[in-house]
Order: C-alpha cells, then structure tokens, then sequence
C-alpha cells in the first residue's frame, strides 16, 4: 500500500517538475509562447483539463516544481504540447459546432415565435375593438333608459336634474363596472392562449433574423488574453473561479463532457419546442373566425346587448337597471347598482 502511494506521489512530483519545465520552454521564445503555449493553457482550460485562470507570467513567484528534475527534454516537451494542443482544439472545435447547432435552432424558433407573437397581437387588436363597440353599445343603452340624460359633463340633462351630480357620479361607476365586465366576459368567450414557448439562452454567438453567427476565436492571436467564455456556460478562461483566503468555495470546472452534455440536452430541448410553436399558429389561426364573429356582432348588429326601451320615468330605469344585474352577471356590475350611493340608489329619490 505504502509502495503504491509513494509511485503515485513520485508520478505527481514529476509532472509537476516537467509542467515547470513547460513554463520555462515557453519564456525562452516568445513567438513559440504566444502561437503555441498560451492558445494550449487556455484551450485545456476550455475543455476543463485545466483550472480556470491567467497564464502564468514568466519569472513569476510561483512555481509549480522543479525544472531540472524534469527528464524530458525540450523537444519532447514542444512535441507533446503540439500533439495534446491539436487534440484539445478538436474538442473545442466539436464544441462550438454543437453550439451552431442549438444557435440555429434558436433562430428558427425565435423567428416563427415572433410570427405567431404578432398574430396573437392581432386578435387581441381585434378583441380590443370588440370591446370598445361592446362599451359605448352599453353606455348608449344606459343613457336611453333614462331619457335626457347624459354622462358627458359639458351636456345639460333633463333626467332627475334635483339629482344630477349624484346621478352622474353613480353612473360613472356603473359604467366603469359595466366595461371591466365587458373585458372579461369578452375574453372569456374567446380566450387567446398565451405563447409560453421559452427559447435557449444562448451566450456564445448571435441570432440574426433567420441565421445564426458563431466563430471559434482565434486563440492564436497576438492580443488574445483568453477573455472570453466557450459554449455551454462557466465564467472567462482567465479569471480563476476562487482563491485561497477568499470567502466561498471554489467553484468546480466544466469538463469537456459536461459541456457536451449540456449542449446536447439544450438542443433536444429546442427541437421539441419547434412543434409547439406550429401547435401555436394552428391554435391562433383556428380562433380568427370566432374572434372576427364577435367583432361583427359587437360593431355591426345593432346591438349585441338587451334591448331596452326609452322612457323618462325613473321607477321604469329602476326596472331596467335592475335586470341588468341577471343580464351582466358580473358582481361588480351589481355592487354599483345596490352601493348606498350607487345608481339604484340615486334613482330612487329621482
């Protein structure tokens, strides 16, 4: 047991020394370090077989081992570096293919979302006119029962005038009662779905109109610093996810197949929201006639409402407002009609 632990020790003792080694390599050129080492510390980062963080600088404080114990040399190291750095950018490569993927679908169901989003702002439009023939309809005929009278403030009227401003305060709340009604009944006839269809978040690349735009950066460039994040989540490549004496614990990286994963699931995902959203537009397009029916009834007929008669006599409002309490059906239609100062109450000393 002891024998076995001690080789394992001495296996970690040596890659540490041989990745001091690396880092001595790489400040030794400057162009092998900036085309070749930093693109490699930040694509192992990426694909998590590497700690999040900056490269390390040369000459600095911290040292991973000791250099000279480390028995490769350093050709052996430079060709290592190439072969796992190749390997890694095709993981990396695999990565952001997968997030064109899911950017694409994306953008297909963004698009059609938008369309059926406007379609449903349609019939709301539609609803919306509905309701406002269906209000001033209402008011018209509650104006009718009590003939001379009339809600606009700048109209003298002949009904009850011992009583005016009660009447006219009284019949602003029914009539208010009476559209808040109107909204819900008329909706509640016709119910326009709402369009709960949710679109992956994507942080990696961007959703233009129909097309989605993504290009692996490029990590060989002379001004890249490894500030960037890479497809499925977690923060920048060099900013270290916690450090020692920091409250909060540190945070544990992404690994390559965790990032896959994740992708993968958010495109399945995506792809069974594409049906949903067609399900949307058949639901939507199948509601238009109804929808359109209730505009004509509404604005069109000369009246969708109870026919009422015109009469000056106030016991024969009282009769008329009475029954519009059966004929609403809305408790806050009747709370304005039975108030102590509400309208059955103002025409009662009419």
């Amino acid at each position: 047991m002891g024998g076995a632990m001690d080789m394992m020790n001495g296996k970690m003792a040596d890659a540490m020394n041989c990745m001091e080694k690396e880092m001595e390599v790489s400040c030794q050129d400057e162009t092998y370090r900036k085309q070749v080492f930093v693109p490699f510390w930040y694509c192992m980062v990426a694909v998590g077989e590497r700690d999040p963080g900056p490269v390390p600088p040369c000459n600095g404080p911290i040292k991973f081992g000791d250099a000279s114990k480390c028995k490769k040399t350093e050709k052996q190291i430079k060709d290592e570096i190439e072969m796992a750095k190749s390997m890694c950018f095709d993981k990396l490569k695999q990565l952001y293919d997968l997030q064109g993927k899911l950017g694409q679908c994306a953008a297909d169901i963004s698009t059609e979302k938008q369309k059926v989003e406007e379609e449903r702002q349609g019939l709301q439009d539609i609803q919306q006119e509905t309701q406002e023939c269906e209000k001033k309809s209402a008011t018209a005929k509650a104006e009718q029962s009590m003939a001379g009278f009339s809600a606009d403030e700048s109209s003298g009227g002949q009904f009850c005038p011992a009583f005016a401003a009660e009447l006219k305060a009284a019949f602003a709340k029914y009539t208010l009662a009476v559209e808040q009604c109107i909204s819900v009944q008329i909706s509640a006839q016709v119910h326009i779905p709402e369009i709960n269809i949710k679109i992956p978040e994507i942080q990696v690349g961007e959703i233009s109109g129909t097309s989605f735009n993504i290009q692996m950066p490029d990590f060989k460039a002379p001004d890249f610093t490894g500030d960037i994040v890479v497809p499925s989540g977690g923060g920048k490549l060099n900013v270290a996810t916690g450090n020692a004496g920091q409250p909060g614990s540190k945070e544990s990286k992404l690994t390559f197949d965790d990032r896959v994963a994740k992708i993968k699931a958010d495109i399945k995902d995506c792809e069974e929201a594409k049906p949903k959203v067609q399900e949307k537009h058949n639901e939507l397009a199948a509601m238009k006639g109804k929808v359109a029916d209730q505009k004509q009834k509404a604005c069109e007929e000369p009246s969708s409402l109870l026919e009422l008669g015109a009469s000056p006599e106030a016991q024969v409002a009282i009769q008329v407002f009475s029954m519009m309490k059966m004929t609403w059906g809305c408790a806050g239609v009747a709370a304005s009609l039975d108030a102590e100062d509400g309208l059955l109450a103002v025409l009662q000393k009419c």
